[in-house]
């Protein structure tokens, strides 16, 4: 049996959407996803609407119980707000086909609203999603290796580093803690190390010269 790849949201054509990618489109918008409100009433409407004709019917107050949001008022100002984007189309239930009132079982005919999840609106935010201009451009060390995250050829021709892999292994905790060059700055004001060295030897001949001179010719 031939394993079939799940593809994600943003590879689906038009006719492959669903509610739930609908959702993923929401999250992926910039209007809503720093809106805790759209996002709440938006998934509540997805949890509500159905599967076939991505309508739901629910009444404010359901909508304020389901996404945890402390009155209506904030539940009409989310509302409000997805579909000033275009996330959602508001209808009324009479205005529902036959069809579309039988599918959902629609008992409150006359009065109430529906609410359509448009999967076009969808379609549109995730391929906006991951076009060139938008999408975060790649670590250089990623970039330069295939699917897989081996290196590249580029990658292995680049100037190795001073140490192996192995020096890198078998360093201890104290050899981390200790420069890799042989001469570090003396950053710490103690002067005995670099007395001892080649360069402290030769710093203290110079100033012992040097106060001879100044000196030689005073009795």
């Amino acid at each position: 049996m031939a394993n079939l790849e799940r593809k994600r949201a943003w590879q689906k054509t038009l006719a492959e959407m669903s509610k739930y990618d609908w959702l993923t489109a929401v999250c992926h918008n910039q209007k809503h996803r720093g809106r805790t409100r759209d996002l709440r009433v938006a998934i509540a409407l997805m949890q509500l609407a159905d599967v076939k004709t991505c309508l739901a019917w629910p009444t404010q107050e359901s909508i304020a119980q389901l996404s945890g949001l402390a009155d209506e008022r904030q539940v009409r100002s989310a509302l409000a707000s997805l579909a000033g984007s275009g996330a959602i189309q508001k209808r009324k239930v009479s205005e529902l086909s036959e069809e579309s009132q039988i599918i959902l079982d629609v008992k409150r005919k006359g009065r109430g609203g529906a609410y359509k999840l448009m999967l076009f609106w969808a379609f549109e935010v995730l391929e906006l999603s991951m076009s060139p201009a938008t999408v975060r451009a790649e670590p250089s060390r990623l970039a330069s290796s295939d699917k897989s995250g081996n290196r590249t050829t580029t990658d292995r021709n680049s100037p190795p580093s001073n140490r192996t892999m192995t020096d890198r292994q078998n360093r201890t905790t104290a050899d981390r803690f200790e420069p890799d060059y042989d001469s570090p700055a003396n950053t710490t004001g103690e002067t005995k190390d670099t007395e001892n060295s080649d360069e402290g030897s030769k710093l203290g001949a110079y100033e012992e010269e040097t106060f001879d001179s100044a000196w030689g010719g005073i009795p």
